[in-house]
């Protein structure tokens, strides 16, 4: 996961791109799934030559292997700074990251699925209840 994570924050799509298996399938918050390693790869030069601010902090880290080693899951909590296309000011996001490992034919393990999920805005403040009026 780190030389991916470095690939990301060095904007090398090429290199980060290169721990998805072929038929990866990526699950972005509030966006259509992005299907393959070819359609990741473009949208990964597509938001590197957008944003070059964009940098990700990974947390909380987890990976839990199956006894058949079929498979690894990863999750970790996410920080990522960038620049908000629309005010040209920072933003942040935070959030959760979820992924499927598989194991390829020549042994090397990819990703095979990754859940991207920014944690949802704090709840408004209820404004307080009215006391109830006076019995006359």
């Amino acid at each position: 996961m780190a030389d991916g994570l470095a690939a990301f924050n060095a904007r090398d799509a090429d290199k980060a791109g290169a721990h998805n298996a072929q038929d990866v399938v990526f699950m972005f918050h509030g966006a259509p799934n992005v299907v393959g390693a070819a359609a990741n790869l473009a949208g990964a030069k597509q938001s590197y030559a957008a944003d070059k601010t964009a940098h990700v902090t990974l947390s909380n880290e987890s990976v839990d292997v199956p006894a058949s080693g079929e498979m690894a899951v990863y999750h970790s909590t996410y920080d990522i700074t960038f620049t908000n296309p629309t005010t040209k000011k920072p933003g942040t996001e935070k959030g959760n990251y979820l992924v499927g490992y598989k194991q390829q034919a020549d042994g090397t393990w990819k990703i095979a699925w990754a859940v991207i999920s920014d944690a949802p805005a704090a709840p408004a403040t209820a404004a307080p209840a009215a006391a109830p009026a006076p019995k006359s």
